[in-house]
């Protein structure tokens, strides 16, 4: 959290989302201790820490759904085993997703899409809905956009769009390519 912080002038924020824990239990665990992490770094170290979560939402919706997710600062919302099988289907995901009440980003769109080809989707109503829906759509810097996709996004849309490193250990952290994305 440091090492991402430091290349940001205050104020410095930095958001940790850890992948969905699967119940509600240790999602209260989870937010406990990262807050307890962000009352330490903002004393410190002047870092505001935004507890966040990667949530695992599937074709048939989000295993958690309670009260603690209302807990959390944002919500990525994606799902890592997509087995569509049309374009149309994962339109009607990310529609779902979107309209999720507490989805706060789409996290990579483009990826796990099974064997549907991307360029097959209609992007433009996807990100225009997302759009819409005021969700944010990530830009994982670790697996970015397709050029054609993000071509759509930015010249055919209003979607907001955070960078993300996507990083899962501290060898891969991408904070580098973070400051000259922007």
């Amino acid at each position: 959290i440091r090492f991402a912080a430091r290349w940001q002038d205050p104020p410095r924020y930095v958001g940790l989302s850890d992948h969905n824990p699967g119940t509600e239990l240790l999602l209260a665990s989870y937010i406990q201790r990262v807050r307890e992490l962000r009352d330490e770094l903002r004393e410190s170290d002047g870092i505001d820490l935004l507890v966040g979560m990667e949530l695992e939402w599937t074709p048939e919706g989000s295993a958690l759904s309670g009260t603690g997710l209302a807990d959390l600062d944002y919500i990525l919302a994606g799902y890592h085993g997509m087995g569509f099988s049309s374009a149309e289907q994962a339109e009607d995901y990310f529609k779902t997703v979107a309209n999720f009440q507490y989805t706060d980003v789409v996290a990579h769109p483009d990826r796990f899409l099974g064997r549907v080809d991307p360029l097959m989707i209609d992007w433009a109503g996807v990100f225009n809905n997302f759009a819409s829906q005021k969700v944010v759509c990530e830009y994982n810097l670790t697996t970015p956009l397709r050029a054609e996709i993000f071509s759509i996004a930015v010249n055919q849309t209003d979607v907001k769009f955070v960078i993300g490193s996507d990083t899962h250990d501290f060898r891969s952290i991408g904070v580098r390519r973070i400051v000259e994305a922007w």
